[in-house]
């Protein structure tokens, strides 16, 4: 199709909206594109957010029986010596443990958003 107005004419279509359309076709394929790409990333969000769940899960878990040991090992304390070794092994174990799991969280939550903005794009 074949454009003759002159640039006053072209600069008052622009204006008031009548300007021709961009290629329906290649706007369409780009909104597809954009989608797939949405789909991927939240696809690939929700396995990692289910990953990351389970990991929080089984460490709650364990720490729930360390505790559990823990107070069964105190009650089997016969003397305060006794007591705050066992007092000082609990928070020592319970410490590195919480230290290590929030470091892989941490890995895991940087890994899940960087893979899902890889997608993404």
């Amino acid at each position: 199709m074949r454009d003759d107005a002159t640039a006053p004419e072209k600069s008052k279509r622009a204006k008031t909206g009548s300007a021709p359309m961009p290629d329906f076709g290649s706007w369409m394929d780009s909104g597809n594109h954009a989608l797939e790409g949405w789909v991927q990333s939240n696809s690939s969000m929700m396995k990692s957010s289910f990953e990351l769940a389970q990991e929080m899960l089984s460490f709650s878990q364990a720490r729930l029986h360390a505790n559990i040991d823990a107070w069964n090992a105190l009650t089997a304390c016969r003397s305060p010596d006794d007591l705050a070794a066992c007092q000082k092994s609990f928070a020592e174990q319970a410490t590195a443990q919480y230290l290590d799991e929030a470091s892989r969280l941490a890995t895991r939550m940087m890994s899940l958003m960087s893979g899902a903005a890889v997608l993404f794009r």
